[in-house]
């Protein structure tokens, strides 16, 4: 096991917005691969 702090990825947003959480999918799925890639 790594010594390496975690990183939160996930945006934290309000589930009563109503579909915003949905809109970001494609921009958290994203910034995971990007991340992955450190």
């Amino acid at each position: 096991m790594s010594n390496y702090p975690k990183i939160g990825i996930r945006p934290v947003i309000d589930g009563r917005q109503g579909g915003v959480r949905e809109s970001l999918e494609e921009k958290t799925m994203n910034l995971a691969k990007i991340v992955s890639e450190l």
